[in-house]
């Protein structure tokens, strides 16, 4: 069996298993109501604090089909999909509804008009809406 990144086998899957309890509560809270849902939520911190899996997680809430009490369901082909394609991938995997953008290698102006260009299109069948992740994976580079 291949060794797996730390970072990848601990990964939470869902909000209960999200270290980080005033970030968390917030970003439920915000995510409580789908009507209120935010156009566009900003994650920052430093390297390695979980930024990227907090995105993948408020993804796996947004396009979850089946919310019960406010948080995804777990079960529904959306949330499973997001599970395995993203969760459990590594990085700079993506899967329908939810595109991650490396910023670091490939931003620029292309790249930013192919984004907005998107943001307009409807969301894949299935899915409610588009999401897209700004990462950068130049501190993941540097130790390869």
């Amino acid at each position: 069996m291949a060794d797996i990144a730390y970072a990848r086998k601990y990964r939470a899957t869902n909000f209960d298993e999200y270290l980080g309890t005033s970030v968390k509560a917030k970003v439920r809270s915000r995510l409580k109501d789908e009507k209120n849902f935010p156009q566009t939520l900003l994650i920052y911190g430093p390297p390695g604090t979980g930024k990227t899996t907090l995105g993948r997680l408020i993804a796996k809430e947004m396009q979850c089909t089946d919310r019960e009490n406010g948080c995804s369901c777990g079960r529904c082909a959306n949330c499973m999909t997001i599970e395995d394609e993203l969760i459990h991938a590594e990085f700079g995997s993506e899967t329908l509804g939810v595109t991650e953008m490396d910023i670091g290698a490939e931003g620029g102006k292309d790249k930013v008009l192919e984004l907005a260009e998107q943001v307009l299109m409807p969301p894949p069948y299935g899915y409610k809406y588009n999401i897209f992740i700004p990462v950068s994976y130049t501190h993941l580079r540097a130790h390869e």
